[in-house]
């Protein structure tokens, strides 16, 4: 048996009455990078957890955003259904949130006065309706040479569905975050933004954008790998991955570690050193 708790909602004066079961496994689960997810209590002796769930590549049940998965069928690669000719338009990006622990409104803004910006959403002048659907990525896809997948924090492994969501399109992602993009991507399929400054990333869009060629090079990954859609369904792998974990009928070892999965040991995992572990190219 398991309990799994949901970090942001977790009351620590509301934990299950009676004594613990030494068969159940407590699971904490979160998908919230540090800056967004408060600290659990320390002055608490029952809050102890067996096993932890998120998108951390460390974590006992790791639950990404989105996986990129070899093809069954590999074949050579293909880049014909990109029409380069009718991208008109250079970066676009949808946004928001406007004030970001990752400044990622600094880097766009000095971007912007290098190359072409055009920001959907609160953040920006423009929109698309509804927000953040296939038409819309569809739309921008057809216009567009690129798109920002920008983090709101610059966390280790914090990659989510902002760039994910887009890798069916026919459009390059520009990450920009604390993750090691080569952990979750493969080689020459991204464009990562926090290994350059904002003048030398406009030059070598600009050079993409005037070199056909050397632009469809970008997609060629897309002939033997594909995105994994089960992985957005966050729950549904939590669940299977749970029951895969307990299948394993180590509940020994697992409640062994449970000592020291205290709260303070918790914390000092998921925060401490976590974030801003890159260095950002501001200018």
């Amino acid at each position: 048996k398991s309990v799994i708790f949901h970090w942001r909602d977790l009351n620590a004066k509301d934990l299950p009455p009676g004594d613990r079961s030494p068969s159940q496994l407590w699971t904490l689960y979160n998908l919230e990078a540090p800056p967004h997810t408060q600290r659990l209590p320390e002055d608490n002796d029952l809050l102890s957890f067996n096993l932890t769930a998120n998108y951390r590549r460390d974590s006992h049940i790791n639950i990404p955003y989105g996986r990129i998965v070899p093809k069954r069928r590999r074949k050579t690669a293909e880049v014909s259904s990109v029409d380069v000719a009718n991208k008109s338009k250079q970066i676009a990006w949808f946004v928001s949130n406007c004030h970001t622990t990752s400044h990622r409104e600094d880097y766009v803004k000095q971007l912007a006065r290098y190359i072409q910006v055009d920001v959907y959403g609160k953040c920006g002048h423009l929109n698309c309706l509804p927000p953040n659907s296939y038409e819309c990525y569809r739309k921008i896809a057809r216009e567009y040479r690129f798109y920002l997948s920008f983090e709101n924090s610059i966390c280790r492994d914090y990659v989510t569905e902002k760039l994910f969501n887009i890798l069916d399109y026919n459009l390059i992602p520009i990450v920009f975050g604390g993750a090691n993009y080569s952990d979750f991507m493969p080689p020459h399929s991204y464009i990562d933004a926090t290994e350059m400054k904002p003048v030398d990333l406009a030059a070598l869009l600009q050079k993409l954008s005037n070199d056909p060629a050397e632009y469809l090079k970008y997609f060629e990954w897309k002939a033997n790998f594909g995105t994994d859609k089960q992985s957005t369904h966050y729950n549904e792998v939590l669940f299977c991955k749970l029951c895969e974990e307990m299948e394993k009928q180590q509940l020994k070892s697992v409640q062994s570690s449970a000592s020291s999965l205290t709260a303070k040991a918790i914390n000092n995992w998921y925060f401490e050193n976590a974030c801003n572990v890159r260095k950002l190219q501001f200018f």
